[in-house]
C-alpha cells in the first residue's frame, strides 16, 4: 500500500492517533510500523496512509480510536508556570482541571509572567 496524497476529509493516520492521545506523531508512527493499527479491519503498516475518523473504523491494539471532544479554556497563568511542556516543572495543563493529554496555548507568556491564556485541546485552533 503506497502513501496517499491529501484527500478531502482524510488525514494521515499518525496525525489522527496523536490527536486521539496515543502519543506524539513520532510515537504513533511506531504504532503503525509495528502493525498495531488497523483501518476497517485491515492492518496498516505504511506511514502516510490516510483515514477519515468520521467514516473509518480505526483500531489500535483492538481499541477503537475516538477523538476527544474539543474543549476551550481561559486560564489564569501564574508566574512560574510554563506554556510549553519543554520548558519544565509546571506546565499550563496543571492549571486546567481534569486530565488532558494534548493541550495547546494560543499565544505565549514567559514563565516569569502571569496573565490570561487561551488553552485548547484543538490543535487546529492553536
Amino acid at each position: 500500500m503506497q502513501p496517499q496524497t491529501e484527500t478531502p476529509g482524510k488525514e494521515r493516520l499518525q496525525k489522527i492517533l496523536a490527536r486521539a492521545g496515543f502519543g506524539s506523531r513520532r510515537a504513533c508512527e511506531e504504532l503503525i510500523v509495528d502493525g498495531r493499527v488497523s483501518v476497517n479491519g485491515t492492518t496498516v503498516s505504511v506511514l502516510g496512509t490516510q483515514a477519515d475518523i468520521s467514516h473509518d473504523v480505526i483500531l489500535v491494539d483492538g481499541e477503537r480510536v475516538r477523538l476527544p471532544q474539543s474543549s476551550y479554556w481561559i486560564a489564569n497563568k501564574p508566574k512560574g508556570v510554563a506554556v510549553s511542556e519543554r520548558e519544565a516543572e509546571k506546565f499550563i495543563a496543571d492549571v486546567i482541571p481534569g486530565e488532558h493529554p494534548r493541550l495547546f496555548t494560543v499565544g505565549r507568556l514567559d514563565k516569569g509572567s502571569c496573565g490570561l491564556m487561551f488553552v485548547t485541546n484543538d490543535g487546529r485552533v492553536a
